[in-house]
């Protein structure tokens, strides 16, 4: 009887996990993939950049989240597909799917590094006239210039 009785414990527990099983979910629910763009690999002083998180899944009808990192460090408040940059460095974005009750784990795109480049000023010689002395203008492509003599 106690071997018997013992059996009976076991099937019981058994059973339970079997069952249990039968009501959790064995699959995990798949990662997107995310790729980012940017408008320019580079800011021109005062300007900015526009970034663009491109996720996929394999599922139709998913909702994805965002959140927006620099240098490792989440930026507050950035959980958009887009992200303006206006400063220099490393910019990723992780994302997660939803479909229905499901959610995914986050995926992290490869870094986008983006840098701040200076004015470059093309010359433009005016040359001196019997009224007037000659000068040169230095003008970026930005709009911004001046003139020495």
């Amino acid at each position: 009887m106690a071997l018997h009785r013992g059996w009976r414990i076991l099937h019981r527990i058994m059973r339970q996990e079997i069952h249990s099983e039968k009501n959790t979910l064995d699959w995990a629910f798949a990662a997107p993939t995310v790729t980012v763009e940017a408008s320019a690999p580079a800011i021109h002083v005062k300007g900015e950049v526009t970034l663009t998180a491109n996720p996929s899944h394999g599922l139709d009808d998913v909702t994805f989240s965002y959140q927006w990192y620099k240098d490792g460090t989440a930026l507050s408040g950035e959980t958009g597909k887009t992200l303006n940059v206006s400063e220099a460095g490393s910019y990723t974005a992780k994302v997660t799917a939803a479909y229905d009750v499901y959610v995914s784990v986050e995926a992290e795109s490869t870094p986008v590094v983006i840098t701040v480049e200076g004015h470059v000023y093309v010359p433009v010689v005016t040359e001196p006239t019997c009224t007037e002395q000659g000068y040169t203008t230095y003008t970026c492509s930005c709009g911004e210039s001046y003139v020495t003599d």
